[in-house]
């Protein structure tokens, strides 16, 4: 038995990354090897810009605050992604009923689960956590034990916030076995814990204004300490973390470093503690579905049954699809209102001088501001998943779309549509409530409405350009169609490229707003109709093929 947790999640691992079939395996690791030198990039960004902020904090002597900010930082990255990887692996996915019969304890099978999250959690921090912690101790001269104690931390970083992650979710997911509609539940519980996620992110901006005032900056940063306590007040065990490394060399590193390994420790037996108590009893039935048993009239058939559309129809069913499963729900839908507020919370948070910022739009780099918003919107609609997984998402029901009445261009362009409908609300909202708190002017608002559409399409096409390309079709739960997709995270690296792009060429020919437009007006016009044409001709084949 002592051998279970380990193989479990093992299974776990490779049942959620599950290697493709029928000679995919290498094209997978292709996939992957693409994707790796897609984020190169911003991890080359950061390890300069850490270089470069070491070199300044040093004159001063403060460098030794770097370890601090990262280890924070990081930290509270992998809370706020916690909360979603918590809710998906433990909650959304049906292994689940799976597990419960087989001779297994409960602490193996929330072990297991919660090393599963902490894997996922490793991506992110080879991103946000790693070019820092090798560019620190190259520019510190770190020797073994600096490298060592690194390893350390990066493995055992991840463990408090997401033990804080689990702690919010679970005793809001108890709850579950005592309402009738639990679906409704699951949006209910993802939204409020979205809600602490963001109001924590907004609560941090707050402090981090009073404590980045150049005038009180020099007295709080004085000593090492004072320094790293600063950054790491919202957990703690990054301060023993952070003077682990900074005293790497000392008897002192060394005692930090086993208490940071000891908190963490702790946190990670309270988890399982209070898991065992709140976890099954969350969990179990959690896929029941409700069913309304009322019988209806003749006449009220008559009236619930109408004719329609055949495209209208087919739109709707891809909305209630998205609607009803939280999975889709909260990775498709929702993520179009999450990075307009996260834009936004430092505009309420009283991080950023609207003054200056209205100046700045209104003014001479009118332009650069509708360069930017698009850029944005590219973004924002290029990470909604809703297109780039919408073919993916039929699973293995793919082959009765064969059977519909409804044309395989049609049923294409439908999944397009419904990405653009989504996304489209997502924008309006963005833009009505950055004119209001900015000021800006109707004519600017229309310019960025329009181009984001336009951008809106372009993402929209090349999601499921890439989607049939490459469908992942062959999953048992609703997440693995999303989360482990790799086609949206291409096309989110599509729509970060052009967005850059389309900022730089703004910028670099200094463009007015009316030009700006123009430009990006004409160009991406041309390129949503080549799409088009794509679609309708190399897409329809893909999609044969698919089925056959």
């Amino acid at each position: 038995m002592k051998n279970n947790l380990f193989l479990l999640t093992k299974v776990l691992v490779r049942g959620g990354n599950s290697i493709g079939k029928n000679g995919k395996k290498n094209r997978n690791w292709v996939l992957w090897l693409i994707l790796g030198i897609a984020f190169l990039p911003m991890i080359g960004q950061l390890a300069a810009f850490t270089a470069l902020g070491y070199d300044v904090l040093k004159n001063i002597e403060i460098q030794t605050v770097i370890p601090a900010i990262i280890i924070a930082l990081s930290s509270f990255v992998v809370f706020f992604f916690g909360i979603f990887y918590v809710l998906n692996t433990f909650y959304f996915t049906q292994d689940i009923e799976s597990l419960l019969p087989l001779p297994l304890r409960p602490f193996e099978i929330l072990g297991a689960k919660f090393i599963v999250v902490t894997i996922y959690e490793y991506l992110t921090e080879i991103v946000v956590l790693l070019p820092v912690l090798v560019v620190y101790g190259i520019k510190s001269g770190g020797g073994v034990l600096y490298y060592l104690y690194s390893a350390v931390i990066f493995l055992i970083m991840p463990v408090i916030p997401l033990v804080i992650s689990s702690l919010i979710i679970m005793p809001l997911m108890r709850f579950t076995g005592f309402v009738k509609n639990k679906d409704r539940f699951k949006y209910f519980v993802s939204i409020f814990a979205l809600g602490i996620g963001l109001g924590v992110n907004a609560v941090v901006q707050k402090y981090a204004k009073g404590n980045i005032d150049p005038e009180t900056i020099q007295t709080k940063l004085e000593g090492l300490d004072k320094n790293v306590d600063m950054v790491t007040t919202y957990f703690p065990s990054a301060k023993f973390a952070a003077l682990g490394l900074i005293n790497n060399n000392s008897l002192n590193g060394v005692l930090n470093i086993f208490l940071f390994i000891l908190i963490s420790c702790g946190a990670a037996a309270l988890f399982l503690f209070v898991g065992q108590l709140l976890y099954f009893k969350g969990v179990m039935g959690i896929s029941d579905a409700t069913a309304s048993r009322k019988k209806i009239s003749g006449d009220e058939f008559n009236r619930k049954v109408v004719h329609s559309s055949a495209i209208k129809t087919y739109l709707l069913k891809e909305f209630k699809i998205l609607i009803r499963t939280p999975i889709y729900f909260i990775n498709c839908i929702l993520m179009n209102f999450i990075w307009p507020v996260f834009m936004l919370i430092p505009l309420f948070s009283g991080n950023a001088d609207i003054g200056k910022i209205r100046e700045f739009i209104n003014g001479n780099f009118s332009g650069l501001f509708i360069g930017i918003g698009f850029g944005f919107i590219m973004f924002l609609t290029s990470t909604n998943g809703i297109t780039a997984t919408s073919i993916s998402r039929e699973g293995k029901n793919l082959y009765i779309n064969r059977y519909i009445p409804f044309g395989y261009k049609d049923q294409i362009i439908a999944k397009v549509l419904s990405g653009i409908i989504i996304g489209l609300f997502g924008i309006i909202i963005m833009i009505i409530v950055v004119g209001a708190i900015l000021g800006i002017g109707i004519e600017n608002l229309i310019y960025l409405f329009v181009v984001g559409l336009l951008g809106l399409i372009f993402s929209s096409f090349t999601g499921i350009m890439f989607d049939l390309l490459n469908p992942k079709l062959d999953w048992d739960n609703e997440q693995k169609a999303v989360k482990q997709n790799l086609n949206l995270i291409f096309n989110m690296l599509v729509g970060i490229v052009v967005a850059v792009v389309s900022v730089l060429f703004v910028f670099l020919l200094g463009l007015t707003a009316l030009q700006a437009f123009i430009v990006l007006s004409v160009v991406f016009v041309i390129i949503d109709v080549l799409l088009y044409v794509l679609v309708s001709k190399v897409g329809v084949n893909l999609y044969k093929k698919i089925e056959q």
